[in-house]
Parts: structure tokens; sequence; C-alpha cells
């Protein structure tokens, strides 16, 4: 775990959660995908396709996405801001401290997105919903940067073939 993440706030165990972490992320990074394309496809955020460029590139890339944006990203905006909120929340005695905390994590995490525009802004603060989700029911902060990284991955390897001349 990251240095700087809080210890997370997680539900009670039950049939999916912290005792089932891998069908947790399956079905999360499942949902995730079923809301984004869609979304992606209609405000113009994806064109399906293959990636181009060559394989080193490709694995430069993914690397680096790893790295240096879904691990500081979700250490940050999940390890922190929405273990923070939700436990600002609950202190107050507000019943839904979760669902609240992890809303605005996902508000914020898409503000921060705003260099691409309002509709960009959207797509992540949807995505951001799927990460809070991920890392709320595991708490553990691997999987919500395994649910970051792959839906970026996707949207880079599938959805974002260069554009027809």
């Amino acid at each position: 775990m990251p240095p700087l993440v809080l210890t997370p706030v997680t539900p009670g165990s039950g049939w999916f959660g912290r005792d089932r972490p891998r069908l947790t992320v399956a079905l999360i990074l499942g949902i995730t995908l079923l809301a984004l394309i869609p979304l992606a496809l209609a405000l113009g955020f994806a064109r399906p396709g293959w990636m181009a460029g060559s394989l080193p590139v490709l694995a430069y890339w993914l690397a680096d996405h790893l790295v240096f944006t879904c691990v500081l990203e979700e250490s940050f905006f999940r390890g922190i801001v929405q273990t923070a909120l939700i436990r600002g929340f609950a202190d107050r005695g507000w019943s839904q401290a979760a669902p609240l905390g992890i809303i605005a994590a996902s508000l914020f995490f898409g503000g921060a997105h705003v260099g691409g525009g309002a509709a960009f802004m959207l797509l992540a603060t949807v995505a951001g919903l799927g990460y809070g989700v991920a890392y709320y029911l595991t708490g553990r902060i691997q999987d919500a940067v395994a649910v970051h990284f792959a839906v970026n991955a996707i949207h880079q390897l599938f959805l974002s073939a260069p554009a027809v001349r």
C-alpha cells in the first residue's frame, strides 16, 4: 500500500467485497465498462479499433500509465480523499457517509480532469464511481488501481484508433 494512503473504511463481510476481492473487481470493472463505453461513444471520446504504434511504445505507455497515473491518482483520490470524506461524513452522524464520500470523491476526480472539457469530466466522474466502489468494497487500493488501469488500457488499446482520413 502506498505510504500516504489512509486506513480504508470498508463494509462488513459478505459474498463479495473484502471476502472475495477478485470477484468484486471483476464485477465492478464490468459494470464500469458497461457504463463508460456507451457514454464515451455517445460523447465522441471513443473510436473503436486497434491502437496504432509499436510494441515497445505500447509497453512503455502501459508501464508509465500504471505507475504515474493509476497508482498516484488512486492513492490520492481513493486512499486519501474518499477515505477522509467518508470518515468526515460518518463523524457528523450522516447515515449515508459511504455513498456520499464515494460520490464526492468521484466529483472531485472528475473536476481534476477539467482540462479535457465538460464531457471528459463526466466520463472521469463516472469512472471514479467505479474506482471508488472497488476501493470501498475491498478495502484494497490495488483493486482501485487495477480497475482504473484496466479501464484506461481498454480505452487506449481498443477505443482510440487513429482517425480515418
